[in-house]
């Protein structure tokens, strides 16, 4: 099961920004394991709070 935790500031008791982990292993497939860690590499966080921001302004 795979679970995300909504985005956090960087500084909230030095956690990541956001995370996703698993509780159970090899509940995903490597090939989708795989898929899915390079969809978070692509990721521009920059331009992802650029966004959250215009959304909260709007």
């Amino acid at each position: 099961m795979l679970r995300h935790s909504a985005a956090r500031s960087a500084s909230s008791a030095g956690r990541p920004e956001s995370s996703a982990r698993m509780n159970q292993p090899g509940a995903l497939p490597e090939e989708a394991l795989e898929d899915l860690i390079a969809r978070a590499r692509a990721l521009d966080m920059d331009e992802v709070r650029r966004e959250a921001e215009a959304r909260k302004s709007a």
